[in-house]
């Protein structure tokens, strides 16, 4: 293993740790806020849900509802199965397997982390979707945080210099921020649900994205 894969495999959980730790502090802040002390958390949900709520239009609405749908279970499906079969053509049968244990993971932990903290959605603002299930942290945040990020990851692999890797990178990143922002404006989420949904799928994707250099 070269000093620059030897790095790797430290830097890769370093960060995974780090964004678990900042969602462990979203977190505790979301419940202070649950509790009446709306000093912080609460205060910027609220703002920015109300500034959301301002700008919403018939058509930015409809641009919304095709946005989220990027995060919903079947497109975040599709990609996962589509890229697996790609790299089992490819032959890079554990890029692929790699890739289906993301999208079983971000599932699971979607479902038990909604469970644990059962915070309500919100109920300010009228949806302009219809949701159900709990709130923290965003599914569809979550799942595209992890299977977007990853599909970055892996990518990445097959392009060596910088801007490539960069161009890959900022294009899935864009689409995690819309799918989570749509989320807001559509008023199915607070802000803190998504970035709490970010942080952990981003965490998944790049834990077990460092596992390559541990090999």
């Amino acid at each position: 293993m070269s000093p620059a894969e030897r790095s790797k495999l430290y830097v890769w959980p370093a960060v995974a740790v780090l964004l678990i730790c900042i969602f462990l502090g979203l977190t505790s802040e979301i419940r202070e806020a649950a509790n009446g002390d709306l000093e912080f958390i609460g205060t910027l949900d609220k703002a920015f849900m109300e500034w959301a709520f301002q700008l919403r239009t018939p058509r930015l609405i409809a641009l919304a509802g095709n946005v989220t749908a990027l995060g919903s279970t079947v497109v975040l499906t599709g990609w996962t199965i589509g890229f697996a079969l790609i790299m089992f053509l490819l032959r890079r049968n554990r890029f692929a397997w790699h890739m289906i244990g993301v999208g079983i993971s971000a599932g699971l932990l979607t479902r038990i982390l909604k469970s644990i903290f059962e915070r309500e959605r919100p109920s300010q603002f009228a949806t302009a979707i219809e949701v159900q299930g709990f709130s923290y942290p965003s599914g569809h945040s979550l799942a595209s945080a992890a299977i977007y990020l990853t599909i970055a990851i892996l990518a990445s692999h097959f392009y060596r210099t910088f801007s490539q890797r960069l161009i890959i990178y900022s294009l899935f990143g864009i689409l995690i921020f819309a799918v989570g922002l749509s989320r807001i404006y559509l008023g199915v989420h607070y802000p803190s649900d998504v970035i709490g949904g970010i942080l952990v799928g981003s965490a998944l994707a790049i834990s077990l994205g460092g596992i390559r250099y541990a090999r």
